[in-house]
């Protein structure tokens, strides 16, 4: 969320129409948000990059905890970056309250917002299943029918993995 021309009214104008409960942050703007919304600490999540930089002071747990991007959390993983292990180190003390998720390419070891191949969701088999959360935000650009076939995939994927019939 861009925060920098965000005001107060804004924040409680979504809240109230449209019910949302969690604001996602980026780390670089996480602080400036956690400040500036007082009455809103509780339902803002943070979701790093994976740049191997980690700008924010404010503890995801005095906040609302995490929004995990699994490809960027993926991304962290395989390319040694520190976002992997504050995530990890975070783990035990913070709520993973929303996770975005596009695809993930392990050769270019990035994330992918557009999407070739459904096999381009399998690294999701392979993630701790403690960073997952309820609430997963596809973050793709493929045409909305499209999504919604990667959506069955995915989510019969998920139900293998959590043990959901």
């Amino acid at each position: 969320m861009r925060v920098e021309d965000f005001t107060p009214s804004e924040v409680n104008y979504l809240h109230k129409r449209f019910k949302t409960f969690y604001f996602n942050c980026h780390e670089n703007s996480f602080d400036y948000f956690y400040k500036k919304f007082k009455e809103f600490r509780k339902n803002i999540v943070l979701e790093l990059n994976y740049n191997n930089i980690i700008e924010n002071k404010t503890e995801p747990n005095k906040a609302g905890g995490f929004c995990i991007d699994l490809a960027h959390f993926t991304a962290a993983r395989d390319l040694k970056k520190i976002e992997y292990d504050y995530v990890m180190n975070h783990a035990k003390n913070t709520k993973f309250h929303a996770n975005h998720l596009n695809g993930y390419s392990k050769k270019r070891k990035r994330d992918l917002h557009f999407i070739t191949n459904k096999n381009q969701f399998d690294f999701l088999k392979n993630l701790p299943k403690q960073i997952f959360s309820t609430d997963i935000a596809l973050e793709l650009e493929n045409k909305i029918e499209t999504q919604l076939k990667f959506k069955k995939y995915i989510a019969t994927m998920l139900n293998k993995k959590f043990n959901i019939k």
